[in-house]
């Protein structure tokens, strides 16, 4: 099993060459009810004003020969995003 600071550290080195040093990043670990686990990465970094790139990662694994084994081994499913976005935004609330 790996422990991290970082989740996107679990993720292929081309992926993590991508996205660099990400701004935003999550993980989750299900457990489905037919056993094993289910783990998700989501990531984020802000290109430049207008870009963004993103990761969504998901590998799954059943129960045998043991879970953390079967989770290690799982291949990734791997989708990269680079969306254009706008200018940073602030507003205001007047009362």
């Amino acid at each position: 099993m790996r422990l991290t600071e970082h989740v996107v550290d679990v993720l292929p080195q081309a992926v993590r060459a991508e996205l660099a040093v990400p701004t935003g990043q999550s993980a989750i670990r299900h457990y489905p009810p037919h056993g094993g686990y289910r783990d998700q990465v989501l990531a984020f970094r802000r290109i430049s004003v207008t870009e963004l790139v993103a990761v969504a990662a998901v590998r799954e694994a059943g129960a045998y020969p043991d879970p953390d084994t079967a989770i290690d081994s799982a291949d990734w499913h791997i989708t990269t995003y680079r969306p254009q976005v706008g200018a940073h935004a602030a507003a205001r609330l007047a009362m």
